[in-house]
């Protein structure tokens, strides 16, 4: 067997926690009366049998165990008599280097009992609802298995995507400082671009959030209590509903340091072309007088004049100068 067991058992004065990599020592340690909250992590498909056994052993569906261990995702939620079962793709940082990866997993749970199926390496995402659940500062112990998977969707997968768009958002923010000090910074642009290109894929995980939460929301089961079905309906709903205002603010954001850069670009660009152009229209009449003193006619008066170099020059100081104080005076420049 080559996964490891996280077990944490409570009922509303008890609380036990447990950390094994053999089913037997679980089954020893299963006390009546109370809710366990499994965790199973690292598996991989010669360990189905061992999966088998446990789904048995909790009075699951046994024929889960395939699909648990080949990570097969499902866009339904999955109910029977004997459970609750659906699959999760979400985004994470990886703790080696922090690029985000997608986690994926499954749950089952019944009246009193909850498995959580999660690769291993990747985020724990649950592991601050479970040290809050060990410390006693949740009100899930006096609760059930299903207040427990509502938590650990509002509390772990809510909770992970809105720690993603903070970090998102303090890139953007960083970036946008960098385009205030300099406005014409192509490595903040690229930044940007690069944010927004890593931006793109946390749409679609976020769309399969919402779509868990309205199939919950909208759930039939006796798994379910009334309390939490209203929980689902209204807090869930609103969390969600909060997260996609997050990432649209979020993408405006980024489309308007955009524009806002290409602005840039375009006005340094204009203010360019606007001296180029001031210095063409000086040197117009310039290149006008020395193309007429510069032909070749025989008899031209001024070439023979002992001050026609003179008065040439004096021609073009004069017309650039008359020029500049006309455009100067008229604020062109």
């Amino acid at each position: 067997m080559s996964f490891s067991l996280s077990i944490v058992s409570y009922s509303p004065h008890e609380l036990s926690v447990l950390e094994t990599d053999m089913v037997e020592t679980l089954f020893e340690q299963m006390l009546p009366g109370r809710t366990h909250w499994i965790t199973i992590s690292g598996f991989d498909a010669e360990d189905m049998p061992d999966i088998t056994r446990l789904l048995a052993y909790f009075h699951l569906n046994t024929s889960l165990a395939a699909r648990i261990c080949r990570l097969e995702p499902s866009e339904e939620i999955e109910v029977d008599e004997q459970d609750v079962f659906f699959t999760y793709n979400v985004l994470a940082p990886d703790p080696a280097d922090g690029r985000l990866m997608v986690a994926y997993g499954s749950i089952i749970f019944a009246s009193d009992v909850l498995l959580v199926f999660e690769e291993s390496g990747v985020t724990d995402f649950f592991g601050s609802l479970r040290q809050r659940l060990c410390s006693g500062r949740t009100r899930a112990r006096n609760h059930k298995a299903d207040y427990l998977m509502y938590l650990l969707i509002s509390d772990g997968v809510i909770d992970m995507y809105t720690s993603v768009l903070y970090r998102f958002l303090e890139r953007i923010d960083t970036i946008e400082d960098t385009l205030t000090g300099d406005r014409l910074s192509t490595k903040a642009y690229r930044d940007l671009l690069r944010v927004r290109e890593e931006l793109k894929p946390v749409y679609r995980y976020m769309l399969e959030v919402g779509n868990l939460a309205y199939q919950l929301e909208q759930l039939d089961t006796a798994y379910i209590s009334q309390d939490v079905q209203k929980r689902l309906g209204r807090d869930l709903t609103r969390e969600v509903e909060l997260l996609w205002d997050e990432y649209k603010r979020q993408r405006a954001l980024i489309t308007e340091l955009i524009n806002i850069h290409r602005n840039n670009i375009n006005e340094a660009t204009n203010r360019i072309i606007h001296r180029l152009t001031i210095i063409s229209t000086v040197f117009l009449p310039l290149s006008f007088i020395v193309g007429v003193y510069g032909m070749n006619f025989a008899y031209m008066p001024e070439l023979e004049w002992r001050y026609g170099y003179l008065a040439v020059w004096l021609l073009i100081l004069a017309v650039a100068g008359g020029m500049l104080y006309f455009m100067k005076r008229n604020k062109w420049f």
